[in-house]
């Protein structure tokens, strides 16, 4: 009985693969395909038992799909992983920006309230300075009237009365005192100073 054959075109469609598959695999002399190869004619062709091949494991080619497979589905749920990762990046960056925004008015409105805290501290010490000043001024002409003695005025009836009863000398001092100008002016300008601060 003549062993039945397939030939290469049979065969790679009972297997589901493609003739370049098949040729390849009968060209490799270690693969379990290569046994069943039978020549006649200069054609190739397969045993039918060989199909035998299909049903005990998947043929390389099915190997190789259903790699190619797991490896675009990896590749999905990669991908699918990123797009989460940029989603929340973007998310977090968004949320980095309105802060920074936020920071950056609370750093304007800080930095305009210092500005105004130092006016107002510059105007506070000039102030304070101008008040000192005069206080100095006043006390400087207070002391001046006290050290000067032109600037006891006659308090008393009494006074008049020992003025009445002095002799000529001292009538003559009176006169010049009265007659001396520089003196006068001097006893003048307090005077007035006095009253004006009186008010």
């Amino acid at each position: 009985m003549e062993e039945e054959l397939l030939s290469v075109k049979e065969y790679a469609q009972r297997a589901g693969i493609t003739e370049q598959a098949v040729y390849k695999r009968l060209r490799n002399v270690k693969s379990d395909l290569h046994q069943y190869l039978v020549e006649r004619n200069n054609k190739k062709y397969i045993k039918k038992e060989a199909l035998k091949l299909i049903e005990d494991k998947p043929t390389y080619e099915k190997l190789e799909s259903e790699s190619l497979r797991e490896m675009v589905d990896l590749l999905k749920s990669q991908l699918a992983d990123k797009d989460d990762q940029i989603h929340h990046l973007q998310k977090i960056n968004d949320q980095l920006a309105t802060s920074n925004s936020q920071l950056s008015k609370a750093l304007e409105d800080t930095t305009a309230s210092l500005h105004a805290a130092q006016a107002l501290h510059a105007q506070t010490l000039q102030q304070l300075q101008e008040r000192r000043t005069e206080q100095q001024d006043i006390e400087d002409i207070q002391n001046a009237e006290t050290a000067d003695p032109h600037n006891v005025e006659p308090s008393s009836s009494s006074e008049t009365n020992q003025n009445n009863n002095v002799d000529a000398p001292a009538s003559d001092e009176s006169d010049a005192s009265s007659n001396n100008p520089e003196k006068q002016q001097k006893r003048g300008f307090w005077t007035r100073f006095l009253e004006f601060l009186n008010g």
